[in-house]
C-alpha cells in the first residue's frame, strides 16, 4: 500500500484491488494505475476539503465512484452548474452519504462518522485486502483559547462522543492500519488535543497529520512532546506535498 500527500487533508491512497483518493482540494494528482478503481471522498463542504474539480478525475481512472457527505448538495442548481456530476450521478457513480450510517459500495465497506463541524469522517474496509482506513475531515477537538465554558463542554461531549464511535467500530476487527487525523496550529495551547484523545482511544498503526496549513514543523513538535508515548503507532512526519510513503 502506497500513501501519497497531495495537499492540506488531501491524501491517496493506493491498494492493490484500488485507489482512494481523500478530501481533494489542491495539489497534484499522479498519474493512477489503469486496472483499478478510484473511489473519491470529500467529507464535507468547506472549500479546504472539497472543489469540484474532482469530478474531472474520472477521465483519470479505469473507473471512478465518488462518496461525498450529505452536506454538499447534489440538487438541480449543484448539476446544472457541474455537468460532469450530472452525468456521474446518471451512471450512478455519485453517492451521498449521511452521518452515523454503514454503507456497501463495490468491495468497499464505508462507516461514517458524524462530524464536530461539518459533514463526516471516513471509515473505509477494504476486505479483500484486510485493511482499514480512517479519514477524520474536520473531525477534531476543536477547541480554541477564546472559548466559552459552554463551548468548551459542548465541543469535548461532541468529540468524544463521535470517537466514540470510532472505538466501537474498531474493536471487531483489531486495529486501524491508516488514520488521517488533524493536528491544526492555529489552535495554539490546544493544537494537540485532539491528536493525543484520537491515540489514547483507537488502535492504529499509521498515522498522517493533516490540516496543518502547511506549517509542518508542528508535527516534530507533536513527536517531540510526547516521545515514546504511542509505541504501536507510527506517526508519519510530513514535510511538503507530493511525498510517497510505503506501508
Amino acid at each position: 500500500m502506497k500513501v501519497q500527500y497531495i495537499g492540506h487533508s488531501g491524501f491517496l491512497v493506493t491498494m492493490e484491488s484500488c485507489c482512494l483518493l481523500f478530501d481533494y482540494y489542491t495539489g497534484t494528482i499522479p498519474k493512477l494505475p489503469g486496472d483499478r478503481p478510484l473511489y473519491v471522498f470529500s467529507s464535507h463542504r468547506h472549500q479546504d476539503h472539497f472543489d469540484p474539480e474532482i469530478f474531472s478525475f474520472s477521465e483519470m481512472a479505469d473507473r471512478a465512484e465518488y462518496l461525498l457527505s450529505y452536506d454538499i448538495k447534489l440538487n438541480g442548481h449543484f448539476f446544472r452548474k457541474y455537468p460532469q456530476a450530472a452525468n456521474l450521478r446518471d451512471q450512478g457513480r455519485l453517492h451521498s452519504l449521511r452521518s452515523d450510517e454503514k454503507y456497501v459500495i463495490d468491495n468497499l465497506k464505508i462507516d461514517t462518522i458524524k462530524s464536530t463541524d461539518e459533514g463526516v469522517a471516513f471509515l473505509v474496509s477494504v476486505p479483500r485486502e484486510h485493511k482499514r482506513i480512517y479519514h477524520a475531515g474536520d473531525l477534531n477537538w476543536w477547541i480554541w483559547p477564546e472559548d466559552t465554558k459552554q463551548e468548551y463542554h459542548n465541543m469535548t461531549a461532541m468529540f468524544q462522543r463521535s470517537v466514540g464511535r470510532l472505538t466501537e467500530l474498531v474493536q471487531d476487527g483489531g486495529m486501524v492500519d491508516v488514520a488521517f487525523l488533524p493536528l491544526d496550529p492555529r489552535q495554539e495551547q490546544y493544537e494537540f488535543c485532539g491528536m493525543e484523545y484520537y491515540l489514547e482511544h483507537v488502535p492504529v498503526k499509521h498515522v498522517f497529520p493533516m490540516h496543518c496549513w502547511e506549517q509542518y514543523d508542528i508535527i516534530p513538535r507533536f513527536l517531540e512532546a510526547h516521545g515514546g508515548q504511542y509505541p504501536e503507532t507510527a506517526i508519519h512526519t510530513i514535510t511538503e506535498r507530493g511525498e510517497c510513503y510505503e506501508i
